[in-house]
């Protein structure tokens, strides 16, 4: 093999990690795609199934113990690399190894004892001679022994660790030995090799003692919360069953009943099956010793323990040292303190002891854990600015809100509007028709239209609609009235019934904040509290003024209804000629309608050459499918950027099932109608991420949806990515556990036993489209363990979401057991707990998933690799949750063409190199000299002119924060002497790369993110200056973002001086003009802001993951030299 030619990687990437104590299972390749599938909810494919559930992790000898079942892990050796078996031998203490082929035969060891070291990384030479770039710094380690060094790559992360945990324990263990015995051993290096690797043998004796002393604390711990309960009975150590669920209540507050009432009943039948005659559970007695098993079983998670053994000093406590270290190189949380370590100690240990002396043990740091690093719609909010124009946000939107159930013989019920506005909907829908068309003596009903769907009254929907519209928040109502009253005067006492009813709050087309003007923008959610705007077919502004009639066709979504109820009739008559004829609007009708409402099939272009603000266009599902398959989703997308546009769903969901809405927002389309009263997947996603953005029912659209000068694309990932597009993620996630996972109303103790598996896929933009299904685990009870390995190139993460779903492996019963939401634009680096929902969206108490998150920028010019079990087409997003068969999978004729072996946790390579991915982003430099215009223009007339003074003083706040923002970041680039096209990152890793050998502290003080390098170490005035640039750009880019946030606040604040301005310029031809453009750019200042501050908070995100990573990988280096 030449120089120059990387060693070819092994087979151990086609084996995936199931932690099974089989041989067999380890070696077994995964290449075939003969597996048959089986049909289950979502969409979603079940694959092999594990054998063996992990046996817990409580100690270092545990660990040590797992490491003699032992791991297939690559051996380096000169510029080759091999796969071998290796595992602890403990009859030989030795670690020992066989090659695959060798099947067992010429197995090598070396002792524990001649072992000096453990190092975490690539630290050693040997990973410098062979290619080893397809594989992470978590998966390398390398052993240090007196004839050399092994330098090994494993599978993951987590089995590195446990050899790493496990290795050290053994270290601890043997040297104490040695040191107490020398003359069992001719080594004499083995001593000096002790003193150098353990400082002194007293010290070692002591942390070798305290593994013993530390466990017994938590044994004393337990049983004193035991005998607490037994003490109020009059008996000592033991407890009768009846009162344990209460004791193990207290030791674990988090577990829920069903799961205790299981743990109970096994403790019961194991009594039963010893003893004859039947017992109550007052007379079955458990010992104390068999309690604190069954607790140490229950609540001791290997994944917790893994990373408490990865950073103790002393193997079983964490320190406020050490807690320290931890938290910052696994959860990025910069600036913590002593103080804030203890605190969180006081705060979250159980045992008193470790109370007293500021340690951290196992269970201390499972609660905090638990409840400190949990992600929930509680814990995951996305402010916003609330003064942009209508058009700019995202709207809950409720289709049909009358119909309780089905769409066409469903109840109709005036209560549907308070569910649906308290849940935070704020565009609801109303059909409004004759009461002939049901036989009614009512004048007119809601009612929807040629079905077989009962009516309500017309007055009870408005009064429930006024006494419900501002109770949840104050952003606007938009009502949606599909018309069908023909009679002038019906409209008009229609109009009079919405004005008596809801008064003030009625936006009509006379209000200043419209002026009958249908160039002039929407206002912003906050110019609009309180106030309701009705949506509906009227007559142009031009033509309202000369109040006269205005024939329309009648928009009715569902009119292919009539067809059918015609073929059922078997008439030969048309459909009644009034239903297909225009519909005349009168004055009246117009005069309080402020929203016109259109319809579109698929003529898409000519509805942008006809666009009006004032104008929200309707579009059905099935027409904006069309519109991806026939190249029309520009224009589409261009039309959400100069009106609303409504999306409502296809007339072929009688049943009111939903579509999943994430597809039509990377569209713009604000509205995404959903059937409210079916509380499907659709309908879960929609909600939740309404609530992410504070349950408003207004979610501020990616500022890049809002430039009508983007290269964004909602089909395909644009070929010119600059930076208000977002920076590109790299994300890693490994699926560790799950925690009291159960199917749905299972309550007793005799609730099925689950086999559950995780389904993820990324919900956003088409290019971002992949999915990743873990092993289903046999028969789970407290914890499921997967410990899989996923990852997903994003390149569009403001309009990405992580769908998690949990299923049971069961196609008899139902297989939902819970699901989770997740804005990708939220998620950081590190370990989370995240809380499932049900169907509805609501928490399941104690049912979590737990991860291991890393994100990471996504360079240019790197293959994106995207995990996936199955690829499946988008044509036509489905929410049902009954069990379908799965699409098929991808081919050479789809769209986005895949390398792929349909096998779980394979790595799946595009095709071709990413074209949306060019060789350099446009620069931060760029995004901020073309953000805003130039000052406003003066008018020479001294009132309109000292109004335009002011907003040029707004505005120049802003441009010297621009000024000195490209001041900065030139210097940076200059002083590190970084290439021409260079980035701020690229700056950021350059910087990173000269402070290697340095102890530098990272910092987040206030806007400022600061490297800390002490005093006693020297660094180069270059490095001097550029960490002082650093700092000062950090606190120049914060301070814009901080600047463009409150700019909105002042453009509303000047509003009305503004429509004043208008007003008295109209009487000036002169100077009209100029006034109208500066009003526009006034405006207009809020949302061009935005796209800078979105470029330079993903200027920031690049800074600051340089410089965890660097920091973290300098954290990991220190605690691997310690151990």
């Amino acid at each position: 093999m030449s120089d120059t030619e990387p060693a070819p990687l092994p087979s151990i990437l086609k084996h995936r990690d199931d932690d099974t104590n089989s041989d067999e299972t380890q070696k077994a390749s995964l290449e075939s795609d003969d597996k048959p599938s089986k049909i289950v909810s979502f969409d979603v494919s079940v694959h092999e199934h594990s054998k063996h559930l992990p046996k817990p992790l409580e100690t270092g000898a545990n660990a040590l113990g797992e490491l003699a079942d032992g791991n297939l892990l690559i051996k380096l050796r000169g510029k080759k690399t091999f796969e071998r078996f290796y595992y602890f031998d403990p009859q030989i203490e030795a670690i020992s190894w066989f090659s695959r082929k060798g099947k067992g035969n010429n197995i090598k060891s070396i002792s524990i004892l001649s072992i000096s070291s453990v190092r975490a990384g690539k630290s050693s030479r040997g990973f410098a001679v062979v290619d080893t770039s397809g594989f992470g710094d978590q998966q390398c380690f390398t052993i240090n022994h007196k004839a050399g060094s092994l330098d090994l790559i494993a599978p993951n992360e987590d089995i590195r660790n446990l050899w790493i945990i496990g290795l050290n324990y053994a270290l601890v263990g043997y040297w104490a030995g040695v040191l107490k015995s020398e003359a069992k051993y001719d080594l004499p290096t083995v001593k000096e090799n002790a003193l150098i690797q353990l400082s002194q043998a007293n010290l070692l004796k002591k942390a070798h003692n305290k593994l013993s002393i530390v466990r017994q604390r938590r044994k004393n711990w337990i049983k004193s919360i035991l005998q607490e309960h037994a003490e109020q009975l009059g008996i000592s150590g033991k407890l009768p069953l009846s009162s344990v669920k209460s004791a193990f209540h207290d030791l674990m507050p988090y577990i829920q009943m069903p799961f205790l009432d299981r743990k109970i009943d096994i403790i019961r039948k194991r009594f039963l099956s010893s003893h004859d005659g039947a017992c109550d559970d007052d007379n079955i007695f458990v010992t104390f010793d068999e309690l604190t098993d069954h607790f140490r079983t229950m609540n001791t998670r290997r994944e917790i323990f893994r990373l408490h053994q990865m950073y103790s000093s002393d193997t079983e406590a964490l320190s406020t040292d050490d807690l320290q270290l931890l938290l910052e190189a696994e959860q990025q949380a910069l600036g913590l303190v002593e103080n804030k370590c203890v605190q969180l100690i006081q705060q979250y240990e159980k045992i008193p002891y470790n109370k007293d002396h500021s340690m951290l043990g196992l269970d201390g740091l499972d609660a905090l854990f638990r409840n400190k690093f949990t992600l929930s719609k509680s814990t995951l909010h996305q402010s916003q600015d609330d003064s942009q124009p209508l058009t700019s946000y995202f709207i809950y939107s409720s289709h049909n809100t009358y119909l309780q159930s089905s769409q066409i013989k469903g109840a109709c019920i005036a209560d549907r509007y308070r569910d649906d506005l308290l849940r935070g909907a704020r565009l609801i829908e109303m059909d409004v028709w004759p009461g002939a068309a049901v036989e009614s003596s009512e004048k007119m009903v809601v009612y929807h239209g040629y079905t077989k769907a009962t009516y309500c009254l017309i007055d009870d929907v408005l009064q429930t609609i006024n006494e419900n519209a501002f109770m949840q928040n104050s952003f606007p109502v938009i009502l949606l009235i599909e018309m069908h009253l023909r009679e002038a005067d019906d409209q008009a006492l229609l109009a009079d019934k919405l004005k008596q009813t809801f008064g003030e709050k009625l936006l009509l087309p006379s209000d200043e904040l419209v002026n009958m003007e249908e160039s002039n923008l929407l206002p912003s959610p906050r110019q609009l509290q309180n106030r309701i705007l009705l949506c509906s077919q009227r007559a142009p502004f031009h033509i309202l003024k000369e109040s006269r009639n205005f024939d329309v066709i009648p928009h009715d979504e569902y009119a292919f209804y009539a067809t059918v109820v015609k073929k059922k009739r078997k008439s030969k008559a048309s459909i009644s000629e009034a239903d297909t004829n225009s519909l005349t609007i009168s004055p009246a009708w117009s005069n309080v309608v402020a929203l016109n409402h259109r319809s579109v099939t698929s003529d898409f272009e000519s509805c942008v050459a006809t666009a009006e603000p004032w104008t929200l266009t309707s579009i059905s599902e099935v027409d904006a499918l069309k519109s991806f398959e026939n190249g029309m989703a520009a224009s589409l997308f261009r039309l959400s950027q100069l009106q609303l546009v409504r999306m409502y769903p296809a007339s072929h969901r009688v049943d009111s099932t939903n579509y999943i809405p994430t597809q039509f927002w990377t569209s713009g389309v604000q509205c995404t109608s959903l059937n409210q009263q079916t509380q499907d997947h659709g309908y879960f996603i929609n909600n939740t991420f309404f609530l992410i953005f504070g349950g408003t029912g207004y979610a501020l659209k990616p500022p890049y949806l809002l430039d009508t000068t983007t290269t964004y694309t909602p089909t395909v990932a644009s070929e010119n990515h600059d930076s208000s597009l977002g920076v590109p993620r790299h994300v890693q996630i490994c699926i560790l556990s799950g925690q009291q996972l159960q199917l749905p109303h299972a309550s007793d103790a005799d609730s099925p036993i689950i086999d559950p598996y995780v389904h993820l896929q990324v919900l956003g933009h088409a290019s971002d489209d992949a999915n990743y299904t873990t092993q289903a685990l046999d028969n789970c009870s407290l914890v499921a363990y997967w410990n899989e390995h996923c990852s997903f190139a994003v390149s569009y993460p403001s309009l990405a979401h992580l769908q998690i779903l949990v299923l049971d492996d069961d196609i008899v019963h139902e297989n939902f057991i819970g699901q989770a939401l997740l804005p990708l634009s939220l998620l950081r680096t590190g370990y989370w707990h995240i809380q499932l929902c049900d169907k509805i969206g609501d928490d399941i108490p104690g049912s979590t998933l737990f991860f291991k998150v890393e994100i990471d920028e996504l360079k240019p010019n790197s293959i994106v690799q995207n995990s996936t079990t199955q690829v499946q087409s988008r044509a036509s997003p489905s929410s049902s949750t009954d069990n379908i068969t799965p699409k098929p999978r991808a081919d050479a004729n789809t769209p986005r063409q895949f390398i792929l072996k349909h096998q779980p946790n394979v790595i799946v390579i595009l095709n071709s190199p990413l074209s949306f991915f060019p060789s350099s982003r446009t620069s931060l430099n760029q995004a901020v000299l073309s953000s805003l215009g130039n000052e406003l223009t003066m008018t020479g007339n001294d009132e309109f002119d000292l109004l335009f003074h002011e907003c040029n003083a707004i505005l120049s706040e802003l441009s010297s924060t621009q000024t000195r923002i490209d001041e900065l970041s030139k210097g940076l680039l200059q002083v590190l002497q970084c290439k021409a096209n260079a980035s701020l990152s690229d700056a950021a890793n350059l910087l990173m790369s000269q402070l290697k050998t340095t102890k530098f502290i990272l910092r987040e003080e206030g806007e400022a993110v600061t490297v800390h390098v002490p005093s006693d170490q020297e660094e180069s005035p270059s490095t001097q200056q550029a960490l002082k640039n650093l700092q000062e750009l950090t606190i120049a880019c914060n301070e814009y973002v901080r600047k463009s946030d409150t700019l909105g606040q002042a453009v509303f604040e000047k509003e009305d001086a503004l429509r004043s301005a208008l007003a008295k310029a109209v009487s000036d031809e002169a100077i009209l003009s100029i006034v109208q453009e500066n009003c526009a750019v006034f405006r207009a200042a809020p949302g061009k802001a935005a796209l800078t501050a979105a470029a330079i908070q993903e200027a920031i995100f690049s800074i600051k993951n340089s410089l965890l990573k660097a920091r973290r990988a300098s954290l990991i280096c220190d605690g691997a030299a310690s151990l």
